[in-house]
């Protein structure tokens, strides 16, 4: 995954009290990480004085690496893991009082995960050191410097970013280093300064990168015309550069599911059959065919139509016939408990949007007649046959057939066979 900056730096400075205070410009996400560096100034005979904690509701901070000079100057860096909720108020406590002037700088990162390497340095001249690491051991990290001095800083070395470096009052300054890189190496920076006063104390931190997320794959899936095998074309990609492409093939067999409802009544606002994929399931199902297997109807006048519609539902409706989808190769994968068939229930299923609408008129049912039609005529039974994208239903989706209107007088009964198949 890559290291990115996300904001920063935000800066908090004092020159009083026991602890700094930082306010970002917005609140941290959750998974990714903070740096902070800190740099302290302190008289010549003070004690040596350093970061005791940092608080930050939903951040976990912990110290990464620390170096001081001859108790007047502390460089540290510290690493914050961004939990739930977190805040953008971050409060950096001291041991004991500021003497002369503090310094903290913080920036949020996405793509990090843990320490690598460190480093640690301190002098007395213009030429401040972070010290220099161990050959890294990923190619991919991000490098973070602090330097902790007295003067403005300038002239970040080895390709650095200095994102701080201004001298804050008369005795302090501190620099906040970064570099994501893409090899391996030894970690190190420099700045140059050119205050009368000299000491400073510097370290230095390597990041690894995150791993990359893994990868997603899209299947489009063909089937061999009449023999239920399976062709699959695989796409996958790791971030946005590389793209993978293959296909594959398998001698799965599809599970084909019938379901039938016997003969109902005729009637406006009629539910025939029901089905639905319920949550859990881990299924969706393709609809292959529905049929209007059985008309028999006695008279169709005043004037000569019925409208019957194939609607999709978001929720099943309940009492009525519970049906049984049925599995045509009882080897095959058994339907799951989830998916439910009901057979005219007397609480209709929750209905979306009419999918298929049908009107049959006197002229095409004729009186007394039985007869079995396809109603999906353009979405066919394979994939050479189809003309359009099949029917699917997923976790939460179902179809109904419903009577709409009853244009007439019709009179007699009506059922239905829904086929379809398991993926």
């Amino acid at each position: 995954m890559a290291i990115t900056r996300v904001q920063g730096n935000a800066r908090g400075v004092a020159n009083s009290g026991n602890s700094v205070s930082i306010t970002m410009s917005s609140a941290p996400t959750q998974g990714n990480v903070l740096v902070l560096t800190f740099g302290l100034s302190e008289g010549s005979n003070y004690p040596t004085n350093k970061v005791s904690n940092i608080t930050q509701s939903g951040v976990s901070w912990s110290l990464v690496v620390a170096k001081t000079i001859s108790g007047q100057m502390d460089g540290e860096i510290w690493l914050g893991t961004v939990g739930a909720n977190a805040s953008p108020n971050i409060t950096v406590n001291l041991d004991s009082a500021i003497e002369v002037g503090a310094v903290a700088d913080v920036c949020e990162y996405s793509g990090v995960a843990i320490v690598d390497k460190t480093a640690s340095a301190n002098g007395s001249d213009h030429n401040p050191k972070t010290g220099t690491t161990e050959t890294t051991t990923q190619a991919e990290e991000l490098w973070i410097g602090c330097i902790s001095t007295y003067g403005t800083q300038t002239n970040p070395e080895n390709g650095f970013t200095l994102l701080d470096g201004a001298q804050y009052g008369n005795y302090m300054s501190l620099g906040f280093l970064e570099k994501i890189v893409s090899a391996t190496g030894q970690a190190q920076s420099g700045v140059i300064t050119n205050d009368i006063w000299t000491d400073w104390s510097g370290c230095i931190a390597t990041f690894n990168a995150s791993s990359p997320s893994p990868p997603t794959f899209d299947y489009i899936q063909l089937y061999t015309e009449g023999s239920g095998k399976k062709l699959r074309y695989r796409a996958r990609a790791f971030g946005s550069e590389t793209a993978y492409e293959q296909v594959m093939g398998t001698a799965q067999e599809q599970t084909y599911i019938v379901c039938n409802s016997t003969a109902q009544a005729h009637a406006q606002n009629k539910h025939f059959i029901s089905l639905f994929n319920g949550s859990g399931s881990g299924k969706k199902l393709v609809i292959k065919d529905i049929r209007w297997k059985n008309a028999q109807l006695a008279a169709i006048t005043n004037p000569t139509a019925i409208q019957i519609d194939i609607k999709r539902i978001t929720a099943q409706g309940s009492g009525g016939t519970s049906l049984t989808p049925q599995k045509l190769d009882s080897a095959n994968t058994n339907v799951p408990a989830q998916i439910t068939a009901l057979e005219a229930p007397t609480t209709a299923p929750t209905e979306d949007v009419a999918l298929i609408p049908l009107y049959a008129n006197q002229e095409e049912v004729q009186v007394a007649s039985e007869w079995a039609h396809t109603l999906l005529p353009l979405f066919g039974r394979g994939t050479r046959k189809s003309q359009c994208q099949q029917i699917v239903l997923r976790e939460g989706e179902g179809i109904t057939i419903k009577e709409i209107s009853a244009e007439g007088s019709p009179a007699g009964a009506s059922s239905f066979q829904i086929i379809f198949t398991l993926e």
